[in-house]
C-alpha cells in the first residue's frame, strides 16, 4: 500500500453521502436479498450438516446485527473513555453503536482486497489520546480475513477483537476461520436467509453476555413478521416480468444515455449522531421468533451451494467485460458469498444506467471520510450484486445480460468517475 497520512481517532465523524433522490431510479426488477422459496427449505427428515452458528456456543438474539455490535462494543469497554478501531470501508450501522456510546473512532486503512493495513493499525493503537478497547474485523462479502495476526496485535495491547460476520454463514465442519478468533462475533442472518430480522451476538468462552435478556416482540409483531416474509415472497419482483428483447434493451439504454443524467449529489456532513438506520430504542430488543423458526426450516447446505454456483456464474459472465472486474476472482472452498462485489471504472455513467434499468445494486456510498484511498474509491466504484439462493435462471440471465450490454455498449464520460 502506498504511503498515506496517518489515520487518527475522531469523535465527530464526517460523511460524504450520495443522494439519489433526484435520480428517479425505479424499483429493482430482482430482489437484492433472499425471499422465501420452496427450494430454500429442507426436505422432511433430512439431516442438516451445516449450521449457521455453532450450536454449542451461547449467544444472544437481536433484531439486527447492529444492536449485537452495540453490546459487543459496550462489553469490551468502548465508550467515552475507550475508543473503537473500525475499517475505513463500512456501512453506517457498523459505526452507529460506537457513536451511540459516545466513543472516539479510528478508521483503519484497507488494501484493495479489503484486508487491514497492520502498520496503520499499530499507529492507531499507539498514537491515540484514548486507549483502544475494541477492534472490528469485518469478513466482507463472506470472504474470510486473516484474523490470527489481528488477534495477536489485539492481545499484545489488551484490545478486544470483534469479528463482524454479518456477511457470512458458519460451517463447523469446515474448520474455517470465521468467528473463531474474536472475543465477540456478530452476525446478521436476515441478510442470508428469507426472514425479516435477526442478529446474533456470540461470545468467546469466558466473555460475558449482557446480564438481562432482550425484550421479546409481542404476538402482533410476530404475526406481522410472518406476514411480511410471505408477502415479500408472493410479491417479489421477477426479472421475467420486466425482461426486454435485446433490441428493446438497446433502445432503452440509448434513451437513458441520450437524456441528461441527473446525478445524485455528494453531500458532506459532520455529525456526532447516529444514522437514521439506527434506533436506540431497539438496542435491547430480541429478533422475532418467526425469523428463528424460518432459519431452522432452511436447507443451509443447499443455500450455500446455490450461492456459490451463482457467484461463479457472475464471475464467468463479467470475466471478459471492459470497464469492470470482480473484486474476488477466486472463491475459496469454505466461502459462502453474501454478494458478488463488482469493481467498475466509471460509476457516474455505468452505475446510473444500471440503476435506471432496474438492476438491483447495493453500494456503500455513505462511508465516513478517511485517509484510506481504497475506501474513497470503493464508495462509488464497488457494486454489490445479488447472488442469493432465491434467484431464478431468468433473474440471473437478465441481470448478467444487462450488465454485459451496459459495460460493452454505454460510452463513458466525465472526469467525475475518479475519486
Amino acid at each position: 500500500m502506498s504511503r498515506q497520512p496517518c489515520p487518527r481517532l475522531v469523535r465527530s465523524i464526517a460523511y460524504t453521502t450520495f443522494d439519489p433522490s433526484g435520480c428517479a431510479f425505479p424499483q429493482p426488477r430482482v430482489p437484492l436479498l433472499p425471499v422465501l422459496t420452496r427450494g430454500s427449505l429442507r426436505r422432511p427428515f433430512r439431516s442438516r450438516g451445516t449450521a449457521p452458528l455453532t450450536a454449542s456456543r451461547p449467544r444472544r438474539w437481536y433484531t439486527r446485527g447492529r444492536y449485537a455490535l452495540f453490546d459487543a462494543y459496550r462489553l469490551s469497554g468502548v465508550g467515552a473513555h475507550g475508543s473503537l478501531l473500525a475499517p475505513a470501508y463500512h456501512c453506517r450501522t457498523m459505526l452507529d453503536p460506537a457513536i451511540s456510546l459516545g466513543a472516539s473512532i479510528g478508521l483503519y486503512p484497507l488494501d484493495e482486497a479489503l484486508a487491514p493495513d497492520l502498520a496503520s493499525l499499530r499507529q492507531l493503537v499507539r498514537g491515540g489520546p484514548q486507549p483502544v478497547r475494541a477492534l472490528l474485523l469485518t469478513h466482507f462479502f463472506g470472504f474470510a480475513q486473516a484474523a490470527a495476526p489481528i488477534r495477536a496485535l489485539c492481545d499484545e495491547h489488551g484490545i478486544a477483537l470483534i469479528e463482524d460476520c454479518s456477511h457470512a454463514l458458519f460451517d463447523p465442519r469446515g474448520g474455517g476461520e470465521l468467528g473463531r478468533h474474536g472475543c465477540y462475533t456478530t452476525a446478521s442472518p436476515y441478510k442470508l436467509f428469507p426472514c425479516e430480522d435477526g442478529g446474533w451476538l456470540i461470545p468467546a468462552p469466558g466473555a460475558p453476555l449482557p446480564e438481562a435478556e432482550n425484550r421479546r416482540a409481542g404476538l402482533r409483531a410476530e404475526l406481522k413478521s410472518l406476514a411480511n416474509a410471505i408477502e415479500r415472497s408472493v410479491k417479489r419482483p421477477r426479472a421475467e416480468s420486466g425482461m426486454r428483447a435485446p433490441d428493446a434493451i438497446d433502445a432503452e439504454i440509448r434513451q437513458i444515455v441520450a437524456t441528461p443524467i441527473e446525478r445524485g449529489p455528494h453531500l458532506r456532513s459532520e455529525s456526532e449522531a447516529v444514522s437514521g438506520l439506527y434506533r436506540e430504542s431497539e438496542q435491547d430488543c430480541a429478533g422475532s421468533r418467526v425469523s428463528r423458526w424460518l432459519i431452522s426450516l432452511c436447507d443451509i447446505d443447499r443455500i450455500a451451494a446455490q450461492r456459490r454456483a451463482n457467484y461463479r456464474r457472475w464471475r464467468d459472465a463479467v470475466g471478459q467485460l471492459p470497464h469492470c472486474r470482480p473484486l474476488f476472482a477466486e472463491l475459496p472452498d469454505s466461502c459462502v458469498p453474501y454478494m458478488f462485489p463488482l469493481l467498475i471504472d466509471h460509476p457516474d455513467t455505468h452505475f446510473h444506467v444500471l440503476k435506471k434499468l432496474g438492476v438491483p445494486i447495493g453500494r456503500w456510498d455513505d462511508t465516513a471520510d478517511s485517509t484510506c484511498p481504497v475506501s474513497r474509491r470503493y464508495r462509488d466504484h464497488l457494486l454489490h450484486l445479488p447472488c442469493h439462493q432465491a434467484l431464478s435462471e431468468h433473474d440471473l440471465d437478465w441481470m448478467m445480460g444487462v450488465v454485459s450490454k451496459v459495460m460493452r455498449g454505454v460510452p463513458t464520460m466525465g472526469s467525475n468517475d475518479e475519486p
